[in-house]
Order: C-alpha cells, then structure tokens, then sequence
C-alpha cells in the first residue's frame, strides 16, 4: 500500500493548522484577481506544518509551488485580492472552483492564466462585479462565497451553504474511538494530507480470513474527507491482503456525509472573518460521535464477513476470455491510463491467479508504483475493489 506521511505528522501539522488558516465569508464582489508576485508558502516552527502548508500550495497540476521561480516576469501571476488588502495565491482546487462558478471552461481558464493573464484577470473581476436587478433591487449575480485560505495560499471558493467538517476533530474522534476497539498506531497502513483531501487507512488484525490456500485478509477501514469540497466525509470497509500488501477499498457498507447545511452567512452585504463557532463546534462534536459508530459497524464481523464472501466468490469466478483482452476491457472500463494498464497486465500474469480476485489485485499492486501519486494509487484500490463487488451485479 501507498506510503504517505506518518500519522503523528499528520496530527501535528492538522493541530498547527489552526493558527495559519482562516475562512472568510462574503460577497463575491469584495473579491477580485490581481497580478502580482508569486508567494510562496509561509515558514513556521513546524516541520510537519511547513509540510502540509507545501502540499496545498499547487499548481495546475497538483505540484507543489515553491515560489522560488527563475525570472522576474515568470514570478508575476493572478493572485486573489479580498477588500483590497489582502493578496492569497489561488491553488489548483481554488482555480477549479473559481471557473466552474463564474461558467469559465477550465482549459480556456488554463491558457489564459499561462498566455495572457492580465485578461484572464479583467475577465474574472468582471464576472465577480457582475450584477443583475432581483424585486427591483440590484443584487451580485454571484452572492455570498465561503474562501477557504491557509498561510498565504487560497485553496477553495464554494457556496456560503458549505459546512466545515474540518480533518483535526474528525481524525481525533475516530482515533479515540478506534483506542477503544483496541486498534493503536501500529495498525495504520497508511495517511496523507493532499491539497484535496485526508486519508487515513488501518486495519484491525482482530478480524481475518482465507481467500484461498495461503491467501490472508484483514479487515479495515479508509476514511476520507475534503475541507475544500472535493468530496464527502466517507468511512469505507478496506479488505487488507497480508501476502502482498495490498488493500482494496469497497463502497458498499461504508456512510458518506456531504457538507452542504443551511447558509452560514447573513446580510450578503458585510462578509467576516471567522475565528470561532461554538454552534457549529457542538454540532460538529455529535457529529463526530455519529462518524465512530460509523468506524466501529464498518469494523465489524458482520460487515467482514460480508466481503470475505464477496471475496471468496471473486477467487472462483474464472476470467475466461484472453488475458489481453479483458485488462483491455477493465482499462476502458476503468479508464487506466495505458501505463496503468500495461502495469497491471503485468501484475494479472505474474499472480498466476485467473480469477476476478486476481484482477483486482493486479489493480492495487499497480497502486504501489513509484510512478503513481497517492490519490492515484487511491482511487486503484478503490477501483480494486468496485472490481470484485462488480461481480454481484452480473
């Protein structure tokens, strides 16, 4: 399974993150794009915190920013300006969302931000000042926004109706919970922390089964979130493979939660800065109790030997048609790249297994691939296991 960052990392950079982030919520028209020099993420005490501060300063795609270009005229980009004083560099999430809510197409929105900036920013300012006539009364087109930022880096632009259901309480309230299941640090396989979500993957050695002679799984669980709307809070059953490492992530038996909720802004007209909810935070917190018994059904031997017998009936469903052919078939199914799939065609061959079990672990072997990210190896053990609850619907 992929390696990301060490869960102490990941919970001392979540608990340093509250002194570098804040949300603003307001009127699309206090925003607007200028240019300026790039900034590059702030430095802090905290190695950890200067990590995760690096991983959502992105570019378009998805790589880290530094800021330390080489020329002048290289240096100068948009930026995001709020009431005019304050400059934030847009990361890859936050031009996402900015064209899709102005009606941009993205490509078009990416050759301009490298070809002609300057118009992209004209555009953009337009767009955001536009207004139209409501009961007789000129309103924003727009309306109210909620502005996501971390040190000096906007990372997301949604609805005033976005509820924050924020890493740090959701991570603390399932360790908590996980403590009294007798599931410690020794059992996370994996945890990252990217400009779009929070992964943390465990397992449980408590509940285990064979597949086939000398093929070992565990259960265990993925659990998923997005501050920056690029996803539900998701709790899923993870099959963890002993004999090769690998996990498959299945959807059924799993709980997601969106964040949408009733707007948390007021007068449209006089945006704030949040630095505190109370209501929000005791909402929060039984909800975040909710999300343990999530982790603890999805932990038990009920759901387990749910997916042990999906597993075991993937291991006897003989693939028939010719090896070449059906990874062709799962990579269109799938849209593997065609690395992706030459890697897993490889992977099929050598397990000697013929099987959709086989498949599917030829698919989370390719996730471990010093070539894929850690989203992309993700989405491979999702797409591992989709592959062998597929079976049940023909």
């Amino acid at each position: 399974m992929k390696q990301g960052t060490t869960l102490q990392e990941m919970i001392w950079s979540l608990k340093g993150q509250e002194h570098v982030a804040k949300d603003y919520m307001l009127g699309a028209p206090r925003l607007s794009y200028e240019m300026a020099e790039t900034l590059p993420p702030i430095e802090t005490n905290s190695d950890a915190l200067n990590g995760l501060l690096a991983s959502i300063a992105t570019d378009f795609d998805g790589q880290p920013v530094l800021g330390d270009l080489e020329s002048p005229e290289a240096q100068m980009a948009p930026h995001l300006v709020i009431d005019g004083d304050r400059s934030l560099r847009p990361n890859r999430v936050f031009h996402q969302q900015m064209a899709s809510q102005l009606g941009i197409p993205y490509q078009y929105y990416r050759k301009q931000h490298a070809a002609h900036p300057e118009d992209l920013c004209r555009d953009v300012n337009s767009w955001l000042q536009d207004t139209e006539v409501v009961n007789n009364t000129q309103r924003p087109v727009h309306g109210d926004r909620t502005v996501r930022t971390m040190g000096n880096t906007a990372r997301a632009f949604l609805s005033s109706k976005y509820r924050r259901l924020d890493n740090f309480p959701l991570l603390l309230a399932v360790l908590d919970r996980l403590g009294g299941m007798g599931v410690d640090q020794d059992n996370i396989l994996s945890c990252s922390i990217t400009d779009r979500k929070m992964y943390l993957k465990l397992v449980t050695p408590r509940l285990e089964g064979d597949v086939g002679k000398g093929d070992i799984v565990q259960a265990g669980i993925e659990v998923t979130n997005s501050e920056v709307g690029q996803g539900s809070l998701s709790v899923r059953p993870l099959i963890y493979r002993l004999v090769c490492l690998n996990g498959a992530v299945m959807a059924a038996g799993g709980v997601k939660k969106t964040h949408i909720g009733a707007s948390q802004i007021g007068d449209e007209s006089n945006g704030w800065e949040i630095y505190s909810d109370e209501t929000m935070k005791i909402a929060d917190k039984a909800f975040f109790a909710q999300v343990g018994d999530v982790v603890e059904h999805t932990l038990s031997k009920e759901v387990f030997n749910m997916k042990l017998d999906q597993i075991r009936a993937a291991n006897t469903d003989e693939i028939t048609v010719e090896i070449p052919k059906a990874v062709e078939e799962l990579a269109s199914t799938y849209r593997l790249s065609e690395t992706e799939s030459d890697m897993v065609l490889n992977n099929f061959i050598a397990s000697k297994n013929m099987t959709t079990w086989g498949m599917a672990n030829a698919v989370t072997l390719t996730s471990q691939s010093e070539d894929v990210s850690y989203e992309r190896a993700t989405e491979l053990e999702h797409i591992g296991g989709q592959i062998v609850e597929d079976i049940l619907n023909g």
